[in-house]
């Protein structure tokens, strides 16, 4: 059972990173919309060679990519999440929560000793461990 929530806890947080990680891509798509817009309008001005505008497409589709795989990488840390519960689609688009948060829920070992001495597979171990 701890494993169980353990694991569920490590694909709630690989959830976070992921939604983080997106936010940060659709952030870099709009900060390189803004600079093209920019550079076009200096192109178009003669401030700035033609060149520029390619230069600055091709960053814009650089960040776009980061973007699309960014959104792929949270729509499967999302769907490894919703697999721990039996589903095969998530029915939650995100969750809540920061990642400062999740570490400080985290028990520490003392607290948690008293799990470890009832996980069967632990108590298999060191009987094996013992025998060996």
């Amino acid at each position: 059972r701890l494993d169980v929530f353990a694991e569920t806890a490590q694909r709630f947080t690989a959830v976070l990173a992921a939604q983080g990680r997106f936010d940060l891509a659709r952030s870099g798509v709009e900060l390189a919309e803004q600079v093209h817009q920019a550079v076009s309008q200096r192109v178009a001005a003669g401030k700035e060679p033609p060149l520029q505008v390619s230069k600055s497409e091709a960053e814009l589709e650089l960040a776009r990519l980061d973007a699309t795989a960014a959104e792929n990488a949270m729509a499967i840390a999302r769907q490894k999440l919703a697999a721990m519960w039996g589903a095969q689609q998530p029915d939650f688009a995100i969750v809540s929560g920061t990642l400062s948060e999740v570490m400080q829920t985290v028990p520490s070992l003392d607290a948690l000793q008293p799990y470890l001495a009832e996980n069967p597979d632990l108590a298999r171990w060191e009987t094996e461990l013992r025998l060996g």
